[in-house]
């Protein structure tokens, strides 16, 4: 019998009811059976999930969560120095026991099919509008917890029949939205597609974070809470640019959840605006003496709806101007730039990432793909760690720039095939 009333109306937004732990729902229209893992609904089978969940547990300002069965995330006892977290005043830690798990409303299981069918440049709006209303009918919403209560929502696509599941790392500046295309090629390959929004992003303006070691905390929040999800499939990992450097951190400090990694163009140094390695350490060291840790005098840039492709971080015109559509519909994905903290942050990032003691603590198979005509991130930092993991390999584009996902189709069908070759060597 039900439990409760029936109903649920189909949403896209965050605000999604919690379904409860080991109840039996009713489905209608449907003849599938689902089973229920903890609070978030977990299908098995064809069909429709329908049904109306109780109020969501409320947080106080203190993230004490009222609902018992919620455990709270532990971080790893053994971090690293340099990866200790740190709050003002010396305040604690705060695990956000009361993070918003995924408010499953009404949704369908894409069916893959099995292959890469590239998207047709010419054609290119048209087809990125048909399949985002695809991706809409098998999204998930939800939001992790983290170390300083902040959360860090997300976005999921669930396949029929997974062989394994995938989380995409953005970069700097960048948001979920931007890597459809590629989800998109994920999904068809039999890949559950997790994307979070990384701190400090998503709301525009100025990108901030007071430490880099924080996404890589956030990154193990997000593995907790996808868990429901992807517990007895292989755990792959997508990161570019910023999201690179993010998952070497991660890797470095925590037990790595991940089966595979694919880092593409990762930001192990970046090129902070031209300025010499130690200039720009320096120079952003001074302004945050100065009490402008926020402030981007040096780096911040307003976002332009007018940007000539020339400008571009990929050699595809079509794909550039539909990422750029996005942004200018939508405000917050509209950033411009870097406090003077976070660019510090980063530049400091290169001597961490490329110790050897750490280094040697990564063991998970990593594929690292480098650009010759890259203009964000230090290529010569990208080798050096190649060198000095023994799990990594490196693959090579000289002719091509930083975002090689967003490269003209000829060369991104020879990048997908290396990607997948890879995520399914035994």
């Amino acid at each position: 019998g039900a439990v409760g009333k029936s109903s649920i109306a189909q949403t896209g937004s965050n605000d999604h009811k919690g379904i409860s732990c080991a109840e039996q729902v009713a489905l209608k229209g449907s003849r599938a059976a689902f089973e229920l893992h903890g609070d978030v609904g977990t299908a098995k089978g064809i069909g429709i999930l329908s049904v109306e969940a109780p109020e969501t547990p409320t947080v106080d300002q203190n993230c004490h969560n009222k609902y018992k069965h919620h455990k709270k995330p532990s971080l790893s006892a053994s971090i690293p120095q340099e990866g200790e977290i740190t709050l003002p005043n010396g305040e604690k830690p705060c695990y956000n026991e009361g993070r918003e798990t995924d408010r499953r409303i009404t949704m369908e299981y894409f069916e893959p099919c099995g292959r890469i069918e590239l998207v047709p440049e010419e054609d290119f709006d048209a087809r990125m509008a048909e399949i985002g209303e695809i991706m809409q009918s098998c999204r998930i919403d939800g939001k992790a917890g983290s170390f300083d209560c902040l959360g860090i929502p997300w976005e999921g696509y669930l396949v029929k029949n997974p062989r394994g599941a995938v989380v995409i790392l953005h970069g700097f500046t960048e948001f979920p939205g931007k890597y459809r295309e590629m989800t998109w090629y994920f999904m068809n390959m039999g890949y559950h597609v997790f994307l979070p929004v990384q701190r400090g992003h998503g709301k525009g303006g100025i990108v901030h974070s007071r430490r880099f070691d924080h996404y890589a905390h956030d990154l193990k929040f997000l593995v907790e809470d996808i868990q429901p999800h992807t517990k007895g499939l292989p755990l792959y990992l997508f990161a570019h640019s910023m999201g690179g450097g993010v998952a070497a951190r991660y890797m470095q400090l925590h037990s790595s959840a991940f089966d595979r990694a694919v880092l593409s163009s990762p930001m192990f140094c970046p090129m902070a605006a031209g300025m010499p390695y130690y200039y720009a350490l320096v120079g952003t060291w001074f302004m945050q003496l100065r009490g402008k840790k926020e402030k981007s005098p040096l780096f911040k840039h307003g976002f332009d709806p007018n940007t000539p492709f020339e400008r571009a971080n990929g050699t595809s015109r079509p794909r550039f101007f539909w990422h750029l559509a996005r942004r200018v519909e939508e405000p917050a994905y509209q950033t411009e730039g870097a406090s003077n903290r976070w660019v510090y942050e980063a530049v400091r990032l290169r001597k961490r990432v490329l110790r050897r003691c750490k280094c040697k603590r990564i063991t998970t198979p990593l594929l690292i793909f480098g650009a010759g005509q890259d203009a964000q991130v230090r290529e010569k930092a990208q080798r050096q760690f190649v060198q000095r993991v023994a799990s990594a390999q490196y693959c090579y584009y000289p002719d091509q720039k930083h975002e090689l996902f967003n490269a003209t189709n000829d060369v991104l069908e020879k990048y997908l095939k290396e990607i997948f070759a890879f995520l399914e060597k035994k």
